[in-house]
């Protein structure tokens, strides 16, 4: 091989790492098998989850909203006090990634199961269920329904998560 074709190869080569290196990092994936595990508990897609994450927490199980949401998938304590009861846990810690995403995982089971519409599921996840049931339809509702500016690009930032955490399981 001649001197330009091998620094033409390391250069492409150095280019590729370093392309799947931003990608990993701007798109991190953390808890992978918590995930899986919940998914499948909960018949609630497995990208979604990640996406959910992503966009809630960036996978920070420490995190901590403004309006007091906690953890990976940013559930309120109220919520969490609701869906414990519903699943008949007692203990639990919303910075424990394994409880935090059972909770969140459970809750968009229970989203689904009520709307079957992930535009006003995710809607409602993040607006909050009695606030979107005041916007329209939930069998027609789509993005133009959103009446906040921030849920609509939740919404519409976990569409274009899921096209890219696709490829990350």
């Amino acid at each position: 091989m001649n001197k330009g074709k091998w620094i033409l190869s390391v250069l492409l080569l150095m280019i590729l790492f370093f392309f799947f290196g931003v990608f990993y990092f701007v798109y991190p994936i953390k808890y992978k098998n918590v995930i899986e595990k919940y998914s499948q508990t909960y018949n609630v897609d497995k990208v979604l989850i990640a996406s959910v994450i992503c966009v809630e927490s960036r996978f920070n199980k420490n995190a901590i909203s403004v309006s007091g949401a906690c953890g990976l998938m940013q559930i309120m304590p109220t919520t969490a006090d609701w869906i414990s009861e519903q699943l008949n846990i007692v203990d639990y810690n919303l910075y424990d990634p394994d409880n935090n995403i059972m909770f969140g995982t459970y809750y968009l089971h229970y989203l689904f199961d009520k709307y079957q519409n992930e535009i006003f599921v995710l809607a409602c996840y993040n607006a909050g269920e009695s606030v979107v049931c005041g916007w329209g339809n939930k069998e027609k509702f789509s993005i133009d329904n959103i009446k906040y500016n921030e849920t609509k690009k939740y919404v519409l930032q976990i569409q274009k998560l899921k096209k890219i955490y696709i490829s990350r399981f």
